[in-house]
């Protein structure tokens, strides 16, 4: 009995790490003039957002107390702006949103020279742009919506917002102005909405924020990628516990390890949120995914874990995990990333097969 308590107390301990480590921490409440923020970036010493609507507004915010310190109006109409990118340059303004009525035909992206705007100098060019094969849906219908997108290179790329798919699909297009058809590059099965994205070239990171269709929002950390083939190395979803209800539209970073998020109010099925502006610490995760050596040796990380666990090294063909009575509670053929959600928190073994032998190692899920 008294063995039993305290491994209850010890299952406990380790849940309630788990849920605090995926809580990102609320900075404040977004002021009502924000309460439709749809992103983030860091830019000229302040950490800046926008609404998807009113008007294109921009607000540089205190990123200690949240605080408005700064805003510059630019006189622009906006449909559904979603998403700001940035390069040396510019600043990117997706007015692509298409989640009303699935039917917009008038995407675009503004671009505006960051030198003219600390000038003052307040013109914007446009780089329109239409899927291929687009049909139109009706309300939240549509996988041609989209919210998230990021500046690399010489190119804009976008990850579509897909109600019906659950997906996201990678399309590319020019910086410079003009008329375009995006290139659909590549697909990822998130299961969930996309709605911003954060991109460290330095790193090869990618983080996607997002929620599921109930609201419940998540991180996509994608790594170990080559150039801009951002699906094509390994990835890790987060799922948040910030709660129901919390819409996260806006992600940015300006060191690749603390994230700041905000989420639009939500008023709907009895649940009530507020606008926010939170912060969570990626390090751990991105950390061990960014220094893990690619095609070396056979081992699973990050160890401990909340949930998701990569396997690295090549010719992996089975991994069964048991727990501290040796019964098999999951099997996972081959290598890549593994989803331990079905466990319960606690010390499990891991025996890996693998062309070169039998490995074995202790996970620790949180």
């Amino acid at each position: 009995m008294k063995q039993s308590i305290v491994l209850l107390l010890l299952l406990s301990g380790l849940t309630a790490a788990a849920q605090q480590q995926n809580t990102p921490v609320t900075v404040a409440l977004m002021p009502d003039s924000l309460s439709s923020t749809s992103s983030l970036f860091f830019w000229d010493g302040l950490l800046w957002s926008c609404n998807d609507h009113y008007g294109l507004t921009l607000y540089g915010l205190d990123t200690a107390t949240g605080a408005v310190v700064r805003s510059i109006a630019t006189g622009v109409s906006i449909t559904d702006m979603e998403e700001v990118a940035q390069d040396g340059q510019h600043l990117y303004f997706g007015d692509f949103g298409n989640n009303a009525y699935g039917n917009r035909h008038d995407l675009r992206i503004l671009r505006l020279g960051k030198e003219r705007l600390l000038g003052g100098d307040i013109r914007f060019d446009t780089i329109a742009f239409a899927y291929p094969g687009q049909t139109d849906g009706g309300t939240n219908a549509t996988d041609y919506d989209c919210e998230a997108f990021v500046a690399a290179g010489d190119s804009l790329y976008l990850f579509s917002k897909q109600w019906l798919s659950q997906r996201t699909v990678c399309y590319a297009l020019p910086k410079q102005p003009g008329t375009y058809e995006a290139r659909a590059a590549d697909t990822l099965n998130i299961e969930g909405l996309a709605t911003g994205a954060c991109y460290d070239s330095a790193a090869s990171t990618l983080v996607l924020c997002g929620y599921s269709k109930l609201c419940q929002p998540f991180l996509y950390m994608l790594y170990g990628f080559e150039g801009r083939q951002f699906f094509g190395g390994h990835g890790a979803k987060m799922t948040l516990g910030c709660g129901m209800g919390t819409q996260v539209e806006g992600i940015a970073s300006n060191d690749g390890r603390r994230y700041y998020l905000s989420n639009e109010a939500f008023s709907k099925y009895g649940i009530q949120v507020p606008s926010k502006l939170m912060y969570i610490d990626l390090g751990v995760w991105l950390d061990s995914a960014v220094a893990d050596p690619e095609g070396g040796e056979v081992r699973l990380f990050p160890n401990p874990t909340v949930r998701w666990l990569h396997c690295t090294g090549s010719g992996v063909e089975h991994i069964t995990f048991t727990d501290l009575l040796g019964r098999v509670v999951l099997q996972h053929r081959g290598g890549g990333t593994i989803d331990l959600g079905s466990l319960a928190p606690g010390c499990y073994n891991a025996r890996i097969e693998s062309a070169g032998g039998v490995l074995r190692q202790t996970i620790v899920r949180q």
